[in-house]
């Protein structure tokens, strides 16, 4: 079976609570917080460096999470207008840029750099086959009933899931 190593209260390095970790390879992982600063590790989450300010997210933007689709293209969404992408290694903090277009979205996954998927709390999910060119997310699809989505995940470009507080998961 699998084991985890040692618990690493991410947390405590930025000092506000935490959105959301991507960990798109065994050594490269990276943490955003509920005011925008983000934190990165090359050990696979062991060590963290000092944390910096996304370039673009203010503090009304509270980021919701972050996707990365490999160690250079990174995506945060917020519950703001704005969102922030990066295009080269996002440990840098001028790699980070504050696009246009991204739609508020609560959950975000990208299986490759050609697809990504997100989901707002409405239950309203986008998806971009550029997203990393900073434009061309679809407009709204609704998930049945308006369900209120709580999570989402898309492990490759073929398959996604969507799960909600009460009842399964919708693919």
């Amino acid at each position: 079976g699998a084991s985890f190593g040692t618990a690493t209260a991410i947390s405590t390095i930025t000092g506000n609570p935490i959105a959301g970790v991507a960990c798109p390879t065994a050594t490269s992982c990276f943490a955003v917080d509920r005011n925008g600063s983000l934190a990165a590790s090359s050990d696979g989450g062991t060590n963290w460096a000092a944390p910096f300010g996304l370039s673009g997210i203010g503090p009304n933007d509270s980021p919701n999470g972050i996707a990365c689709a490999d160690a250079t293209h990174c995506i945060v969404v917020t519950q703001g207008p704005l969102s922030a992408i990066a295009n080269a290694d996002p440990s840098l903090y001028g790699s980070w840029q504050a696009p246009m277009g991204i739609p508020s979205m609560s959950f975000i996954s990208c299986p490759s750099t050609a697809l990504c998927v997100g989901a707002d709390q409405s239950g309203n999910v986008y998806t971009s086959t550029n997203a990393f060119t900073m434009s061309n997310w679809s407009s709204p699809s609704l998930l049945g009933g308006g369900t209120q989505g709580s999570g989402l995940t898309c492990p490759t470009v073929s398959l996604g899931e969507v799960s909600h507080r009460n009842g399964p998961l919708l693919h």
